[in-house]
C-alpha cells in the first residue's frame, strides 16, 4: 500500500512542484487549492499525511490545521506546515526548520510514517 500525501497549497507551481517530487519518491498525492476542499479531501481520502501551506486565501494554514485537530477522522494525521514567503518548515511535533528544501519535505513524510505505510522507504 502507497502513503497518501494531501498537500494544501494555493500556489499551482509550488503545487506541482512537490507533487512531482512525491510521487517519484513512490507517494500517492492528492492536492488542494484552498483550505476547504483542503478539509473536505482529508475527511475523504483520510491521508497517511498532510503538507499545509501557511498562507492560504480566505483561510490560513493554522486555521485549516485547527480544524484538523479538532475533527475525528483526521485529529491523528501527521501534519507539516510549510511557507515559502518565510523559507521554513513546521512540524506539528514543534519541529522548525529554515530554510527548507523539497527533500526535507520528504525525509519528514519517510520519518513520520511508519516503515509499513511508506512499504520501507526510508
Amino acid at each position: 500500500m502507497r502513503t497518501a500525501v494531501l498537500l494544501i497549497d494555493d500556489d499551482e507551481e509550488t503545487r506541482s512542484a512537490i507533487a512531482d517530487f512525491v510521487v517519484e519518491a513512490a507517494f500517492t498525492i492528492e492536492q488542494a487549492s484552498d483550505a476547504t476542499s483542503g478539509l473536505i479531501l482529508a475527511e475523504q481520502v483520510e491521508p497517511d499525511i498532510v503538507l499545509l501551506d501557511l498562507a492560504l486565501p480566505r483561510h490560513s494554514g493554522l486555521d485549516v490545521l485547527h480544524r484538523l485537530k479538532e475533527r475525528h477522522p483526521t485529529r491523528e494525521i501527521p501534519v507539516t506546515i510549510r511557507s515559502t514567503y518565510a523559507m521554513l518548515l513546521i512540524r506539528t511535533d514543534g519541529e522548525l526548520r529554515t530554510p527548507f528544501d523539497l527533500k526535507d519535505v520528504l525525509d519528514y513524510v519517510s520519518q513520520t510514517l511508519p516503515a509499513s505505510a511508506t512499504g520501507g522507504v526510508p
